[in-house]
């Protein structure tokens, strides 16, 4: 019974991160595209690359966990990070590709700054949450 609600929260999880993805990926389509992307097919490409990312990180958590036994290491996350992200930069550009019919380099670069915005954001959230700017 425990799975499902695993899997309740990260379809929920998926669902609300690829709002914030959609904008993202809106924004960055018209920086390097010169795209207008409408707000529904955007989301779907977010909900997917979603869904393709919680499997991505189901089997390689699944492939590493069978490989080496010390579930606890953390000289292990770097390793599942790396096998999640660099694959997923690529699934998110043929996303991109097949679902708006770009060529797949130029899906790359929105890929790319897709990645850039969002590392933006979740940098500079946090640091203005420090200093305090979100205090009523």
């Amino acid at each position: 019974m425990d799975w499902m609600a695993d899997l309740f929260c990260t379809i929920t999880g998926i669902a609300f991160g690829s709002l914030i993805g959609t904008v993202l990926l809106r924004a960055s389509a018209k920086w390097v595209q010169k795209m207008h992307l409408p707000f529904s097919d955007a989301y779907l490409t977010m909900f997917l690359w979603g869904l393709t990312l919680a499997f991505q990180t189901f089997i390689v958590d699944w492939a590493v966990n069978a490989a080496l036994p010390s579930q606890g290491d953390p000289v292990l996350v770097p390793i599942k990070v790396l096998f999640v992200v660099c694959p997923s930069f690529f699934i998110l550009a043929a996303l991109v590709t097949f679902r708006f019919r770009i060529p797949f380099r130029r899906s790359c670069f929105v890929s790319l700054a897709l990645y850039g915005l969002a590392l933006c954001l979740y940098s500079i959230l946090p640091i203005l949450w420090l200093a305090g700017a979100f205090d009523a």
